[in-house]
C-alpha cells in the first residue's frame, strides 16, 4: 500500500487561524479561489514532514499580528497497521512529537524533539539524510522525491530539473527501485515489457547488433532518413532561391512603409492647412462683423447726439409750457374781471360811459384772446415736444440694446481671436509632439537594430568558439588510443552481463526484529551503514534492495542477501 496522509490540522500557521482537512486514500483534489489557503496547506505538509521546528525558515510561518506559535498536526499511514502522527510547534523554543498507532485512535509516544525528524526520514526514505552531523544542510531539505511530491508550485524549473543523482543519500533511489520492482509484477506492466521486448527483437540480433535486413526498423529508418535528407536539400535549395525574392519583398516593404509615412505627413499637413483656412475664414467673418458693429456704433452715437439735442429743446419747451400755464393762470382772473365789467357796462345808465367801457372791454377781450391763442400755440408745441421725448426715449432704449449687442459681438470677436491664437499654438505643439514621436520611433528602431547587430555578432563569435571547440575535440579524439571496435564490443557485453547479474540480485529484502533488551544496532543496507540505539520491545524494521547486514551488540550479526548462490557467483 502507498503512503496515505489521513489528516492535516493547522493552527496559527501562515495566516490561517485554524483549519483541519481529512483526506481519503488515493487522489484528493483541493480546489477553491485564490488566497483561500491551498498552497499554505501544502506548505504545512512539507514543513511537518521535512522541516525542523527551530530553523529560521519556521519564522515565516508565524502570523504577523499574533504571538502564538504556528502548529501543524499531520497523521499519515505508512503501511496497513502503522499509523503515525507528527505534531510540531514552529519557531523558538520549537517542539516536535511523533506518536504511533495501530488503529488510528489510540497513539503511543515514539520519539520527540530532535529525534522526530530522524525517525521521519527513516520511515519516509525520501533520499534526505538524517539531521545534524558535520556538514549537514540546514533549513528545508530537498531530494528528488521531496521535490517531485512536495515541490513549490512557483518553482517549476526545480521540479523538472530534479534528479536522483543529486540526492544526498540512496534511500530515495532504493525506495523507487522497490516500487518499480513491485510494478514489475503487475500483469499490465509485464504485457508492456513483453511488447517492448518484441520491438527490441525486431530491431536487434541476439548479439545486440542492428538488424539490416529489409523491413527491419533501422533499414526503414535509413530509407526514411535518406528521404528526409533529400527533402531537406530540396527545401534548402528553395529557401536559397527565395532569398533574392525575400530581399526584394523587404525592399518593397521598406518603400511601402516610407510611402505610408510620407502619406501620413502629407495628410497631417493637409489637415493643418484646412484648419488654418477655417480659422482664417472665421477671423475674416469676425472682422466683417466688427466693421458692421463699428458702423452701427457710429450711427447710434449720431442718433444719441441728436437725441441729446432734442432732449435739450424739449427741456426748453417744457419750461415755456410751464410759463404759459402760469400766464393762463394769471390771465384767468383778469378775463373774469373783464367779463364782469362788460356786464356792468351793459347795465349802466350813461350811454357814453357805457360805450367807453364797452370799447375798453372789447379791447381787453381781444388782448386776452390773443394771449390765449399764443398760449394755446405754446401748449401745442409743448405737447409735441413731450411726444418727441417719448420717441427719443424709445430711440435711447434701442441704442442701449444695440450697444449691448455690439459689446457682446466685441467679446465674441475677442474670444474668437484668442481661440484662433490658442489653436495656432496647439497646432504648433502638436507638430512638435509629432516630430518628437517620429524621432522616438526612429531612435527605438535604431536601438533595436543595434541590439540585433550585437546579438548577430555574439552568435557569430559563439559559432567561431564552438567551431574551435569542435576542432579541438576532434583533435583530442584522434589523439586518444581507444581500444579496437571488437574490444569495445566485448567490454560493453561484459558490462551488460554485470548489470543484469546485479539486477537479478535486487529482489528486495525486508528484516523485522524485536529485541528483548536495550542495546545498539548497526545496519548496513546495500553498502550504506547507519547506527541507532534501541530499547527493549522496539520494532526494528529495515528494507534493502540486494543485501543487508544487521549487527546487534552482544548478540551477533545477521547477513541477508538476495538471490541464490549461483546468482551470487555470477555477480562476483
Amino acid at each position: 500500500m502507498a503512503m496515505w496522509i489521513r489528516r492535516v490540522e493547522l493552527t496559527d500557521f501562515a495566516g490561517i487561524a485554524s483549519a483541519a482537512v481529512a483526506l481519503k486514500p488515493g487522489l484528493n483534489v483541493l480546489h477553491g479561489p485564490n488566497e483561500v489557503g491551498k498552497s499554505t496547506l501544502a506548505k504545512a505538509i512539507r514543513a511537518a514532514l521535512l522541516l525542523q521546528p527551530k530553523t529560521k525558515i519556521a519564522e515565516s510561518f508565524r502570523t504577523w499580528n499574533l504571538a502564538a506559535q504556528p502548529n501543524v498536526v499531520l497523521t499519515f499511514e505508512e503501511r496497513v497497521g502503522d499509523i503515525w502522527q507528527v505534531r510540531k510547534d514552529f519557531g523558538p523554543p520549537g517542539k516536535a512529537h511523533l506518536d504511533w498507532s495501530k488503529d488510528g485512535q489510540t497513539f503511543s509516544p515514539d520519539s520527540k524533539a530532535g529525534a522526530v525528524d530522524g525517525k521521519l526520514r527513516e520511515l519516509l526514505r525520501w533520499g534526505v539524510p538524517l539531521p545534524g552531523g558535520k556538514g549537514g544542510k540546514k533549513g528545508m531539505p530537498s531530494s528528488f522525491i521531496t521535490t517531485a511530491l512536495l515541490g513549490d508550485q512557483s518553482d517549476i524549473e526545480a521540479i523538472l530539473d530534479a534528479s536522483l543523482a543529486s540526492d544526498p543519500t540512496d534511500t530515495g533511489k532504493d525506495l523507487l527501485t522497490e516500487a518499480l520492482q513491485a510494478l514489475a509484477e503487475d500483469p499490465r506492466f509485464k504485457e508492456v515489457l513483453a511488447r517492448a521486448q518484441e520491438k527490441i527483437d525486431e530491431a536487434f540480433t541476439p548479439k545486440g547488433a542492428w538488424k539490416k535486413s529489409k523491413g527491419a526498423p533501422m533499414a526503414i529508418l535509413a530509407v526514411e532518413r535518406l528521404d528526409a535528407q533529400s527533402h531537406f536539400d530540396s527545401v534548402k535549395q528553395k529557401a536559397e532561391n527565395s532569398e533574392a525574392a525575400q530581399a526584394n519583398v523587404n525592399r518593397l516593404t521598406q518603400r511601402t512603409l516610407e510611402a505610408e509615412a510620407e502619406a501620413e505627413r502629407a495628410a497631417d499637413a493637409l489637415k493643418a492647412a484646412q484648419q488654418r483656412e477655417i480659422a482664417a475664414q472665421a477671423l475674416d467673418n469676425a472682422e466683417q462683423e466688427l466693421r458692421r458693429a463699428a458702423e452701427q456704433v457710429r450711427g447710434l452715437e449720431q442718433k444719441q447726439a441728436e437725441a441729446t439735442a432734442n432732449e435739450t429743446g424739449a427741456e426748453a419747451l417744457r419750461e415755456a409750457l410751464a410759463v404759459a400755464e402760469r400766464a393762463v393762470a394769471e390771465v384767468a382772473p383778469q378775463a373774469k374781471e373783464a367779463q364782469d365789467r362788460v356786464l356792468q357796462l351793459a347795465s349802466g345808465d350813461a350811454e357814453q360811459g357805457r360805450q367807453i367801457r364797452l370799447q375798453e372791454a372789447q379791447n381787453q377781450r381781444l388782448r386776452l384772446q390773443g394771449q390765449t391763442a399764443a398760449l394755446t400755440t405754446r401748449i401745442g408745441h409743448a405737447k409735441a415736444v413731450a411726444a418727441g421725448e417719448e420717441a427719443v426715449a424709445d430711440k435711447a432704449a434701442d441704442i442701449d440694446k444695440q450697444t449691448e449687442t455690439l459689446t457682446e459681438q466685441r467679446e465674441l470677436l475677442a474670444e474668437a481671436r484668442a481661440a484662433t491664437e490658442a489653436d495656432k499654438e496647439r497646432m504648433a505643439e502638436l507638430g512638435r509632439e509629432r516630430d518628437c514621436a517620429r524621432y522616438r520611433i526612429a531612435f527605438a528602431k535604431a536601438e533595436q537594430c543595434k541590439k540585433d547587430l550585437a546579438a548577430m555578432r555574439k552568435h557569430a563569435g559563439d559559432a567561431k568558439t564552438f567551431a574551435a571547440q569542435a576542432e579541438a575535440k576532434r583533435a583530442e579524439a584522434k589523439a586518444l588510443q581507444a581500444p579496437a571496435e571488437a574490444e569495445l564490443k566485448r567490454l560493453r557485453q561484459l558490462d551488460e552481463e554485470r548489470r543484469v547479474a546485479k539486477a537479478k540480485l535486487a529482489v528486495g529484502l525486508t528484516v523485522d526484529f524485536t529485541p528483548e533488551r536495550a542495546g545498539r544496532a548497526e545496519v548496513t543496507i546495500d553498502g550504506e551503514t547507519r547506527q541507532r540505539q534501541y530499547a527493549a520491545g522496539d520494532r526494528l524494521a529495515y528494507q534493502a534492495e540486494r543485501e543487508l547486514r544487521l549487527t546487534l551488540d552482544g548478540i551477533g550479526a545477521i547477513d541477508v542477501r538476495g538471490g541464490g548462490r549461483d546468482l551470487q557467483a555470477d555477480a562476483q
